[in-house]
């Protein structure tokens, strides 16, 4: 039924819809759909980076699960216990000799060195954005590049063979906003004895 009021305010009967409200309907829609996908790339992105961040702790902590907790074998980048260190020194137990009761190390302590494993920054003057990565290095064994996009990682020894290992992923996403993920990871390390090669 026709509303006599209205016909006289506009002087028609209004039988639906005009083309300016679909308009605004549609571009109401578009930038709905919009911002959704927008949210659902930084989400993915985010996954990635935390995923990303989740292998490398995974990764360094399959590296050093060898490694002995010994003082004498396990150091940060200066020769001091791994507390927040972004290096860690460590040789790895690869055996027992009963004939001796010694523990084989690779490499030996009377070699004085280590494996390492450490952050590289690649920027110039210590830029926080840099593309930084995890190495590793070992005597006469050329380096090896574990991962890309690390802005942080660091190394904790808790009590005698607890080692936490923490790191921190950046990447971008679509937008250019910087995006950030963290890991941790904490090894028992075996125990090894003074005794050792």
């Amino acid at each position: 039924m026709l509303n006599p009021m209205k016909m006289a305010r506009t002087g028609r009967a209004r039988r639906g819809v005009t083309l300016l409200e679909i308009l605004i309907t549609v571009v109401m829609l578009a930038v709905v759909m919009l911002g959704t996908q927008r949210a659902t790339v930084a989400t993915a992105t985010q996954q990635q980076i935390v995923g990303q961040s989740r292998r490398v702790a995974h990764l360094i902590a399959n590296e050093v699960r060898d490694a002995s907790a010994s003082p004498l074998d396990l150091q940060d980048g200066i020769g001091g216990v791994p507390f927040n260190s972004t290096t860690l020194r460590y040789r790895l137990v690869t055996g027992y000799n009963s004939g001796t009761g010694t523990t084989l190390l690779t490499p030996s302590r009377t070699s004085l060195t280590f494996v390492q494993i450490s952050r590289v920054a690649t920027g110039v003057g210590g830029e926080s954005n840099a593309p930084n990565y995890v190495q590793r290095t070992a005597p006469g064994v050329q380096s090896v590049n574990l991962a890309s996009r690390i802005k942080d990682l660091s190394f904790t020894l808790n009590g005698t063979n607890q080692l936490t290992i923490k790191v921190t992923v950046a990447g971008k996403d679509d937008q250019g906003n910087t995006l950030e993920g963290s890991s941790e990871v904490t090894v028992a390390l075996p125990n090894t004895p003074t005794l050792a090669n």
